[in-house]
């Protein structure tokens, strides 16, 4: 081989061993930052088309039933009745009867409202329409989605429909779309999302490198999720990964294929993907403190389930929980997650008998008894009493009443405490837990959040109080942040509570730290005039 030969050949060999190995880092970088991106997108797409399906579904059947109510429309009994709804169903804003084109009566008794109902601009099923613009706008609320079935309408603040979307740190925004109509049924964040419509594909993808968007359509009704976020998050993913890709390129020859493994392995399916954070425990626990009113002191806490990703971010349950539960994923995730409770706060535990952990389990576990073994065994193995482990279920948990019925029975009847989670944002009736055999009932933030505002929800949390009294439930508020609210719940008996006056959810090692100092300095509060 000549001189030259050889120098071309170097040449040549150092070009195919660097160059085309550091663009082809380059490209999988960039496809795998789109994959991330847009498995993130899609999960909160789809759970925004859950949400949507469920609210609807509940929404519809609550005004075919009072539409069909025998007393005449209007009348003091059917605006009682229209009334009864407002408070069992929490997520409705406002019930309203009109004829003609126009409001006859509502449920709230306002009268500073329009006084026509436009015709239906989508219909989803038969009989049911969606208005274009809000009818029922109450006082100090939000936006707000109003559904007409014959002469009623309800309406729902769009905050209902998006509450998953709060607990994201990002510049993400969302809208809802009828799959024939360009205008928004609901848009979070950024308005300028609603012009996306029309440049992303039902269920595709769109990138034109200022934002990054992608759609999901639901397979029930004709309405589809866009789901937005600027180009930042995607190229700060692409530099990150590119970095270190373009690193290892340059050792060229073996290394290259070793490099393509291992960006090709992280180009997971969401489903993929939660199953690689359930193999390397990225699925961890917070814990929230569970605090004794009348003494300010720590008894227990709820675990609270976090994503911690490769990439440093962190997922919220709210963002894959949903994802999870459709997926058939959910079992394993409440495994780990009792793993975890164990390992985080086993030597509590075994100190303070009368110390307890709440974890949540999802409807799908009240299929079947797989969940009664897996607590009989972590309760033998870690010595611990089943008291000391409480379940808490969803009202939407109660819905297939036969077989959650007996699962429920038989986590009781092996010691453990049920709680009915967040009541009053769910969509069952009253007469549901009638029909369960539990023990503790928490009051969803936003009820406690009313307390001491001018709110529609303000006098809800005492009829709550005095139902769960009746039914021998013991109560526990949720989201209690100010004082005020801390001595209304505790001047009108109700136990205990958590939120952020006390403290925020916790990593293990901050939870322990913050049970030894609630033992030394004991949270109190002022007692105030009821």
């Amino acid at each position: 081989m000549s001189r030259r030969t050889l120098v071309v050949f170097a040449v040549v060999a150092g070009f195919v061993a660097g160059i085309v190995p550091a663009g082809v880092a380059l490209y999988l970088a960039w496809d795998d930052a789109v994959s991330q991106q847009q498995t993130y997108l899609r999960i909160l797409a789809v759970t925004t088309v859950k949400r949507w399906e469920r609210l609807y579904e509940s929404s519809t059947t609550l005004l075919a039933e009072l539409a069909s109510a025998p007393a005449p429309h209007c009348s003091d009994a059917h605006i009682a009745k229209l009334r009864e709804a407002m408070r069992n169903e929490g997520y409705v804003r406002e019930i309203g009867v009109f004829a003609e084109g126009r409001v006859s009566c509502l449920s709230s008794g306002a009268t500073e409202m329009p006084l026509t109902v436009p015709p239906p601009a989508w219909q989803l099923s038969e009989g049911v329409g969606i208005l274009p613009v809000t009818v029922l706008q109450g006082i100090g609320s939000g936006p707000r989605i109003t559904l007409t079935y014959r002469d009623h309408t309800l309406a729902v603040d769009q905050s209902e429909l998006l509450e998953h979307m709060r607990s994201i740190d990002s510049d993400v925004s969302l809208a809802l779309f009828h799959l024939d109509s360009d205008q928004p049924l609901a848009v979070f964040g950024d308005p300028g999302v609603r012009d996306l419509r029309s440049r992303v594909s039902e269920t595709g993808i769109f990138y034109d490198g200022l934002r990054f968007a992608v759609s999901v359509r639901s397979v029930t009704y004709p309405i589809v999720a866009v789901v937005g976020d600027p180009s930042g998050p995607l190229e700060r993913r692409w530099h990150e990964n590119a970095i270190l890709l373009g690193v290892l390129a340059v050792l060229a020859g073996t290394m290259v294929a070793a490099l393509i493994v291992s960006v090709a392995w992280r180009r997971l399916s969401p489903r993929s993907e939660i199953r690689y954070a359930l193999r390397k425990s990225q699925i961890t626990a917070e814990y929230q403190p569970v605090i004794e009113l009348s003494t300010g002191r720590c008894v227990g806490a709820e675990a609270l389930a976090r994503w911690h990703r490769s990439d440093g971010t962190v997922v919220r349950p709210d963002a894959f929980i949903p994802f999870a539960e459709d997926n058939g994923l959910i079992s394993l995730i409440t495994d780990q997650m009792i793993g975890r409770v164990i390992e985080d706060m086993g030597d509590l535990l075994r100190q303070r008998r009368d110390f307890h952990v709440a974890i949540n389990i999802a409807p799908q576990q009240l299929e079947n008894d797989r969940i009664v073994g897996v607590l009989r065994r972590v309760v033998e193995e870690s010595r611990l009493e089943p008291r000391q482990i409480v379940l808490e279920v969803t009202e939407r948990s109660l819905m297939d009443g036969e077989a959650a019925r007996g699962v429920i029975g038989r986590l009781r009847a092996a010691g453990h405490a049920i709680s009915i989670d967040d009541f009053g944002t769910g969509y069952s009736s009253l007469s549901y837990l009638q029909r369960f055999e539990l023990d503790n009932l928490k009051i969803d933030r936003l009820f406690v959040e009313a307390i001491g505002a001018d709110a529609a929800t303000s006098g809800v949390v005492p009829h709550i109080i005095d139902m769960a009294r009746t039914l021998n439930l013991t109560v526990i508020a949720e989201g209690v942040e100010t004082e005020v609210q801390a001595c209304f719940l505790r001047n009108r008996g109700v136990p205990y509570a958590q939120g952020w006056l006390f403290a925020k959810p916790l990593a293990p090692a901050q939870f322990l730290t913050y049970v030894d100092s609630n033992h030394s300095h004991l949270y109190a509060v002022e007692a105030l005039p009821r």
